[in-house]
């Protein structure tokens, strides 16, 4: 089944569908997470929250042509999103 269908079928909610887009394109999200996070667990993190809103807007009805370049974006913004709470935690000092 291709990207499309599956986006698809995760827009009418089949959950089967979010299994299926999730193994097929997790490694390549957590590659770029791991590339661009400062640590595991932060990459970790940025590939589960990344899924999480990716499928949210998929459910929403979020037009997607390249479902890979969609997720990289995200995850991309996701782990820079954290970097910047985390320093900003740092620089007020709040654990």
């Amino acid at each position: 089944m291709s990207d499309e269908e599956l986006i698809a079928l995760v827009a009418d909610g089949d959950e089967r569908a979010c299994v299926d887009l999730f193994r097929r394109h997790e490694a390549a999200v957590r590659r770029t997470a791991r590339r661009t996070a400062r640590t595991a667990e932060a990459a970790d993190d940025a590939v589960a929250t990344t899924f999480q809103r990716v499928f949210s807007a998929l459910r929403r009805g979020a037009q997607v042509e390249s479902l890979r370049a969609y997720l990289a974006t995200t995850v991309r913004n996701e782990v820079a999103g954290a970097a910047r709470r985390a320093s900003a935690s740092e620089s007020v000092g709040v654990p």
